[in-house]
């Protein structure tokens, strides 16, 4: 009698699209070997081309494995396996859209920005996952390639995830220009009724986004009746009159600012024909008095009078801008004589602390908050007593909150609210 045949014949395991391994690279590939024949009722041996002397076989990485079954008899057979494997998952990202300027966001602070991951090798016949994490997070699935938008800008990572769990990552900076920031200047003032100072020229600057700029100075609001499109236009407006300065950067981003020119009415006369004066009649300066002279008069009165001004008496200068500009220390100590009160900071823009001086013409409470461009207040820089012709000053060191545009608000005792814009540059 003779045993029967010797065979062996085996199994390896197999994962997604096929593959004997589950990444590349990887060593989870096994293989199920079954003997038959030979002088079975007795244990075979086995050798592995991998030393292994077991039946079965894992830690397996991709390549050709041979096994020899002995029986006891020592007849053997021998059989061969290959295992495979993917090719190396890889991805590459790129930004779908680019504006002006090479950035990838059109405007500072805006969720426009896109951009696309492909990947290849893998478990490429099945979807992947893909998942961002950064300024925002998403996750998608696709086959090869996904795309992702309303993103901010920002570094964001890239982990990619094929159907046998195998990953490789990566990331990409979404870049976004500076803010656009337009500045009408500070408050003007003319004087209505004399054709010398019924006029003046206001003059817009910008600063951030991407030229070329186009701009414009509208009456009322950014939307009103337009009065320019040049940076500098003198107006002769005859009622006070608020002027807004728009400038459009070469991506469309829009930033308003706004002025007022303050109109004093200086008319006197029957037919307001004529103009008034505030007198200081020589060796009386307590007792100034309101003339009311021809206009064709006001050249030839004025340099014998050195004290002598347009407009009523009463009132000190009638012309004070209601908004300051600069940081000159005088501003404060001016706008006590005129009874007004004074808002201002230095430097500005400024990038990690601002100083905010204030002066009030009369005692009592005073309130001094900052307020984002959304209305909401990010922080209190004074609330309390404050006397009449005294500068204060106070810092405001911002803390958790983004770059951009703020206002300080100052409420005085006597009802009066100032604004002063803060630009705020990390």
């Amino acid at each position: 009698t003779q045993p029967a045949l010797l065979t062996s014949s085996g199994v390896a395991a197999t994962y997604a699209c096929g593959y004997n391994v589950t990444c590349n690279g990887a060593s989870n590939g096994s293989i199920d070997l079954t003997v038959a024949g030979g002088a079975s009722c007795l244990a075979y041996t086995y050798l592995w081309s991998n030393g292994a002397t077991t039946e079965d076989v894992s830690g397996l990485s991709a390549g050709t494995y041979s096994v020899t079954a002995t029986d006891a008899n020592g007849c053997s057979t021998v059989s061969a396996f290959t295992l495979t494997q993917p090719a190396a998952l890889a991805i590459t990202s790129t930004p779908a859209v680019t504006y002006a300027g090479g950035y990838n966001i059109r405007c500072f602070g805006g969720n426009d920005g896109q951009f696309s991951v492909n990947f290849a090798g893998g478990a490429s016949c099945l979807n992947g996952t893909v998942t961002i994490t950064g300024p925002s997070s998403q996750t998608q699935s696709g086959l090869g390639s996904v795309t992702f938008s309303g993103l901010t800008a920002g570094t964001y990572a890239i982990l990619v995830t094929d159907a046998n769990g195998c990953t490789v990552s990566g990331s990409i900076t979404l870049t976004q220009p500076t803010a656009v920031v337009a500045n009408a200047g500070i408050d003007q003032c003319v004087l209505f009724g004399y054709n010398n100072v019924n006029c003046t020229t206001i003059s817009g600057t910008q600063t951030g986004g991407v030229a070329p700029y186009t701009v414009r100075w509208n009456e009322g609001s950014a939307s009103g009746t337009l009065v320019s499109n040049t940076a500098s236009v003198q107006v002769c407006p005859t009622v006070t009159t608020t002027y807004c300065y728009t400038v459009t950067d070469a991506n469309g981003c829009t930033y308003t600012d706004c002025m007022v020119v303050n109109v004093t009415d200086i008319r006197c006369g029957q037919n307001l024909e004529k103009v008034t004066i505030c007198h200081t009649p020589p060796g009386n300066s307590g007792n100034p008095q309101t003339l009311c002279i021809a206009a064709n008069a006001v050249a030839q009165h004025v340099p014998g009078h050195p004290s002598d001004y347009l407009g009523a008496c009463g009132a000190g200068n009638p012309c004070t801008p209601a908004k300051t500009g600069g940081n000159d220390a005088s501003s404060a100590a001016a706008a006590l004589e005129t009874g007004i009160a004074e808002l201002n900071a230095f430097p500005n823009p400024f990038s990690s602390m601002t100083t905010v001086r204030f002066s009030t013409p009369q005692d009592g409470v005073v309130e001094l908050r900052v307020y984002s461009l959304t209305g909401e207040e990010v922080a209190v820089l004074f609330d309390g007593m404050a006397e009449a012709g005294r500068n204060y000053e106070v810092e405001w060191k911002p803390t958790g909150v983004a770059q951009g545009i703020y206002f300080a608000k100052m409420i005085t005792a006597g009802g009066e609210v100032m604004t002063k814009k803060l630009v705020l540059n990390r």
